[in-house]
Formats: C-alpha cells, structure tokens, sequence
C-alpha cells in the first residue's frame, strides 16, 4: 500500500479508522445504532452520499408508502456526512431552488465604479442535498438539468417580477457543480425520463424492523433521548479529511472488465445506472483510501474489495431502481398476484386481498390494492378489465 500525500496532521484516531480492515462493518454498526434491521438501505444510501466528493455524484430517491421510514433513513445517515457538508431540507417548492445563491456584480456599462447584478451563484461542491418532504414529480423535472451532469456548471434562466410589482424581468442563476440528492417521495412509479436521474430504493417492509424501532420508542420515552453512535464524531472527521486531501480515484481494470460483465443490459438508460455503479465503488475506494494502492500520480485505485462492499447492497438498489417502482409494490406482484395467478386466471380483489392476508399476516386497504393495481399496469405486467357480468367488479390479469 502506497503511503497518502496528506493535506495535513491526522488524527490518531481518525488514521486508526481509516486503516481499519472492517471499516465498513464499524460504519455500518454505526449507522445501524438508529437505522436498525435494514442493512442494505442503510448501506446504499450512505455509499451515494460519499459519492459527493467524487467527480460525478449520485443521487437516489427513497420510495414507498407513508410511515416506511425514508425520512428516518435520510436523518440518520445524513448526520455521519461533515455538517458543513449537508443540507437538509424539511420539503422544498419546484423552483425555490434557482432563487437562492450569492450575488455575483459586474462593473456598469456606461457609469464607472458602479457595479449592477450579474447573476447568483450556487455553490454545491461535495455537499448531500437532502429533502425529508415528498418530493414531486415536478420539483425533479425542474432538476434535471443540474442532475444530469453534462457540464461543471449549468445555468438556469427564471422570471421574477420587480419590486414593488415592477415589470418582470430574467434571473439568471448558475450552478457550480451537482450535490448528491437524497430525496423522500410516497410516488410509488416514475415515467423512465425522471427516474433515470437516480438510484431507487424501499427501505425494508417487516415486522422485525418495526419491533427494532419500537425498542428505539421505548429507549427515547424512558430515557428522553435517542442512543447515538460513538463512532459518529470519528466518521465525520475522517470523511472531512479525505475530502480536504482531494484524492482522486480510479478503477482498476480488472475490476471494471467484472463490474461490467455482471451488469445487466435492458435498455438505453442503463448507462446511466452502470456509471453511478462505477461511482459507487470509487466512493466506497475513497473511504478505504489507507488501505488501497496508489497509482504513480497519487490516485487511490478501487478494487475487488471495494466491488464485493458494493455488490452487498446493488442487486435490490437496482431491481428498484430498473422499474422505477418501490419494492412494496414488486413483492405485492411476486407474492401474492403470481402465486395467485397459478390456479386464477382473472383475480378478483375480493381473492386478492385473501392472499395478501396469507403473504402478509395483514389487511391492505382497498385504496392501496387499487394504486398497487395501477402502477403495475403501467409497468405492462397487469391488465386491468371490468367483470362482463358486474361492471362495478374489476377483474385482474398477468402479462405473461
């Protein structure tokens, strides 16, 4: 292992980390003190904030239905990222975002030493972008062009109306370098333009995640307060020194040619999933960066082992991801309407809400059955047809 040009004095402590062999595991016990029985959640969603200190970061949208616990999610991995580092954000309107920024002046035309408004800037070098809110379809349209990562900087033209209602005039604002966005939405299905902008994931549906959270509630209302990681403080200073070492990161070749052999190939937007798996195993690098060979030019080359961490949470982060549903909707079609359809051809809801009973050990709400229906109908696995005799009924049918 090549020894690091270090931007400055280490920590012991935080060089004892950093060359720890199982940092993952201690990072992830870290994050489990208040995320707990839902490793893969906690994992990838830590991995895609790391991405924000690397060239191109990743984003991912956190699925499902109310009271699943994204928010929770976000909180509580967000708060291992440096604090000068996050943003988080209780909800945010479509726009709201190209209205903030610094003023950037320009000398005046024609009056010297005068300076006028040039436009805003926005600055969001290495920083995770959270919003606990739903966030709409709308709001990540409006995104798209800072998420796409084109260019280093984009610009954004709005209207804006004068003060004291004056005429409307051009804001222009310009964004220096995409964050990490880490966003809650209860939308369970995303049209293939948007939802090719992130990662997708559903955090863990089960009764053991639910009892692990209920001894969180006991600890709280006994104690008046949560239990916090020890680890937390040693985290945030070693990703803050890594960071100000500005380590660049690189693949190595052998584990590009098997990160791409394992990938599989749908369509045309699996590009864009393929290189956020690239970034996700250089950011996964960057964290064990004491641990990696260097090349001759000092960057830290990712391996096989930064590979295996990765592949430890990607198979259900792109299941989801693919569909641009969550994953409550795609167990309620392999656990209840496959099985269902084996011995049914057309599936009455009065059957299937029997076998969700079964699967599930609980009712689900009619209102859910009908939007689970009609998501699956609009990923072309379900036909939806009203009953030749009742036309009230509605009758269900896999594609096969």
């Amino acid at each position: 292992m090549s020894e690091l040009n270090e931007p400055k004095e280490i920590r012991k402590e935080v060089r004892d980390l950093l060359e720890r062999g199982d940092l993952w595991r201690i990072v992830d016990e870290a994050l489990g003190v208040r995320i707990r029985e839902d490793p893969v959640a906690r994992q990838a969603t830590f991995a895609v904030m790391l991405t924000a200190f690397q060239r191109k970061p990743a984003h991912i949208m956190l699925i499902g239905e109310s009271a699943l616990g994204k928010s929770w999610l976000l909180a509580n991995t967000i708060q291992f990222i440096p604090t000068e580092n996050q943003a988080l954000i209780g909800s945010s309107t479509q726009r709201a975002w190209f209205y903030g920024g610094e003023e950037v002046m320009r000398p005046h035309p024609l009056i010297p030493d005068k300076q006028v408004l040039d436009h805003y800037e926005v600055d969001w070098r290495n920083k995770v972008v959270g919003i606990l809110d739903n966030v709409t379809p709308q709001t990540i349209k409006d995104l798209k062009p800072v998420m796409s990562h084109d260019t280093p900087e984009v610009e954004i033209q709005t209207s804006e109306q004068g003060r004291g209602g004056g005429r409307w005039q051009t804001r222009r604002v310009r964004i220096i370098v995409c964050p990490s966005f880490v966003n809650c939405s209860t939308h369970l299905k995303w049209d293939d333009e948007l939802s090719s902008r992130h990662f997708y994931l559903t955090p863990r549906d089960a009764p053991e995640k639910y009892e692990a959270s209920a001894e969180l509630l006991n600890e709280f209302h006994t104690t008046g307060k949560l239990p916090t990681s020890e680890m937390g403080p040693q985290i945030q200073d070693a990703i803050r020194w890594l960071r100000d070492a500005n380590l660049q990161v690189v693949i190595a070749k052998d584990t590009a040619a098997q990160i791409k052999a394992d990938f599989k190939w749908n369509s045309g937007r699996d590009i864009r999933d393929y290189e956020r798996m690239l970034t996700l195993v250089e950011a996964v690098a960057w964290l064990h960066a004491f641990q990696r060979e260097r090349t001759d030019t000092g960057a830290v080359i990712a391996d096989n082992r930064d590979l295996e961490i990765v592949k430890g949470f990607s198979d259900e982060l792109l299941k989801i991801t693919r569909t641009g549903t969550s994953a409550q909707v795609l167990d309620y079609y392999e656990r209840v309407l496959k099985p269902l359809s084996e011995s049914e051809g057309m599936l009455t809801y009065d059957a299937i809400q029997q076998k969700y009973f079964e699967a599930y050990n609980r009712r689900l709400h009619r209102d859910i059955l009908i939007l689970y229906n009609k998501t699956l109908q609009d990923l072309n696995k379900i036909e939806l047809t009203k009953d030749s005799i009742d036309r009230r009924r509605w009758l269900v049918r896999l594609v096969l």
